[in-house]
């Protein structure tokens, strides 16, 4: 689960850091739930540094914490029911190299297969080398 602000000034940091953490430039697509609903339906939140290649964002990852059977069909019934949204790939790319830009991104964590697929697309420049 990840933290989006309200006004999603941190929807770009987020969908970065998710992007960074595949294998291939692709669609992201995401449900929007509010905090405060998922507080009210009694989920613990627990603050757990996300772990992708782009440090700066990780500080918005959170996770549900002590989810019975029951609680994770409640969960699925929230996401089927919120606002759901998608962020094309090449709006996705954009921000990657927003956050490539940064020089906040940990590129030894991005996949050999990414990395390859960012540099044909001008948006990693001279990546690290991958022992074999």
């Amino acid at each position: 689960m990840w933290l989006v602000s309200d006004d999603k000034t941190n929807l770009a940091e987020v969908v970065a850091a998710l992007s960074l953490s595949a294998d291939q430039v692709s669609i992201v697509e995401y449900a929007l739930i509010g905090l405060d609903i998922v507080l009210e339906k009694g989920f613990e939140v627990a603050e757990n540094l996300g772990q992708t290649p782009f440090t700066a964002a990780n500080h918005w990852h959170r996770d549900l914490v002590k989810l019975s059977v029951g609680k994770v069909f409640e969960l699925c019934e929230l996401v089927r029911q919120a606002q759901k949204e998608r962020c094309r790939d090449r709006e996705a790319l954009n921000y990657m190299a927003q956050a490539l830009g940064s020089g906040a991104v940990d590129i030894s964590k991005i996949s050999g297969k990414l990395q390859q697929s960012l540099t044909k697309k001008g948006v990693l420049h001279n990546p690290p080398a991958v022992a074999r």
